[in-house]
């Protein structure tokens, strides 16, 4: 298959290519040169190629929940409270299984803060003012 014919040697060369991302080089179906453009005077044949394309709606991540930890910082009786929270959800999880495997024990312990972050921590706002984003430069 050849795209260029060369004017003073007549060699024939392959130069004229279609370009596809490695994503979608399954959705090329079919590629062919023709020589409709023969009496327009250019050296180039015409390079078409047939795609077939599989359009899909991306996946949207579930949004994840921003906590206001500040406030567990400034609040004492929050602290108190949380970490009362996470000790008795803990507990009641490990008692739920009698294994003593520590990859277990972990899932119980982060399933314990996850759900004590749902219950007591108050999220965070989201801030809608673009000017507290910028830095000044000095």
């Amino acid at each position: 298959m050849w795209t260029h014919l060369s004017d003073g040697t007549l060699n024939k060369s392959q130069i004229d290519f279609i370009l596809v991302r490695k994503k979608w080089r399954n959705s090329v179906k079919n590629t062919e040169v023709y020589s409709f453009f023969s009496t327009l005077g250019t050296d180039h044949r015409l390079v078409l190629s047939k795609i077939k394309l599989s359009l899909r709606r991306a996946k949207k991540q579930p949004k994840k929940t921003w906590y206001n930890w500040g406030a567990l910082k400034s609040d004492e009786d929050l602290q108190k409270r949380y970490a009362v929270e996470v000790k008795n959800r803990y507990s009641a999880l490990c008692e739920q299984t009698d294994e003593s495997e520590v990859t277990e024990l972990y899932g119980h312990f982060v399933d314990a803060i996850a759900d004590t972050n749902k219950a007591i921590l108050p999220k965070k706002e989201k801030s809608t003012d673009c000017d507290s984003a910028l830095i000044p430069l000095l």
